[in-house]
């Protein structure tokens, strides 16, 4: 049997000002531009283009516009991720940015099956707005490492150093994630929520890429996007509808569903954003780090 994970996080965008820096209080979504490579039908070749889209990157921002609109689900303003080193700031999980998508902590210190996925589970991360599930990210399971305190240090080796810096550091260093401490999030490996404890293990997972697809019975991971085509652009977060699988009022935490045959859930989610006339988000540019 394969699992399928609806996960919520917070639906709420980020403000102009708490959008800019890096975030010290609690997770938020931003509305991005970036260049990467998107796909408009499952089986299509990806394209490179500048492409807006919904995700988690709580490090800095560029304020690039703000968006007029009386659409109550379109974002209110479009950031251009990058950032600089800094004591505080909490983490963003899951990871897509780059050529290989991670997620590797949020809940999983109090949720056990959160740590026990395998490949070709799916994860979609999404938030419940208007009672109604709203759809950021496809997450499907390539591969996994589980650790723990006393090998913290493989992940330099495996990882790139943006992911490293506004990700894994900012989970295991106490003062990074002092917010979080505070409001006892499960945020951090060193904090309140393990009591001192350093035997406790975890589960960082590698997502399915684009190029992954042919051994994954075509499925990979995605944000839904839309190409930037020269104006300033929004679009709402796709609604996805699996009655059964998908609830539409769970607001917190998270359902977890298990299903023989996985392949016909993905299809229909991807069916669904494609039809709404959004792209598939398949790789991007790594943010970048400004030393100055």
């Amino acid at each position: 049997m394969s699992t399928i994970i609806q996960f919520i996080h917070s639906g709420k965008e980020h403000s102009e000002k708490s959008g800019k820096n890096w975030n010290i209080g609690k997770h938020l979504r931003k509305y991005m531009l970036i260049n990467g490579e998107y796909i408009s039908e499952s089986n299509s070749t990806p394209q490179k283009e500048n492409i807006f889209f919904w995700g988690e990157w709580e490090a800095q921002s560029y304020l690039i516009n703000d968006i007029q609109t009386d659409t109550k689900s379109f974002p209110k303003y479009i950031f251009k991720p990058y950032y600089k080193t800094t004591n505080e700031g909490v983490n963003t999980d899951p990871f897509i940015f780059g050529n290989q998508f991670y997620y590797r902590l949020c809940r999983q210190l109090t949720s056990p099956s959160l740590r026990s996925l395998v490949c070709g589970d799916i994860i979609l991360f999404g938030s419940c707005l208007n009672k109604q599930f709203v759809l950021d990210t496809v997450f499907v399971v390539k591969n996994y490492i589980d650790y723990n305190s006393s090998n913290f240090s493989i992940f330099t080796k495996i990882t790139n150093d943006v992911f490293l810096d506004v990700s894994f550091e900012r989970a295991i260093t106490p003062k990074a994630d002092d917010n979080c401490n505070k409001k006892k999030h499960a945020c951090n490996e060193k904090g309140e929520n393990y009591k001192g404890k350093t035997d406790f293990k975890l589960r960082m997972y590698e997502a399915v890429m684009y190029q992954d697809k042919d051994k994954f019975n075509g499925m990979f991971s995605y944000a839904p996007c839309m190409q930037h085509t020269g104006n300033i652009q929004g679009f709402s977060r796709p609604v996805i509808k699996l009655p059964g699988i998908i609830s539409q009022t769970l607001s917190q935490n998270f359902k977890k569903t298990n299903q023989s045959d996985i392949k016909p859930i993905w299809d229909s989610i991807t069916g669904q954003v494609l039809c709404m006339g959004l792209s598939l988000m398949v790789n991007n540019e790594l943010p970048p780090k400004i030393l100055t």
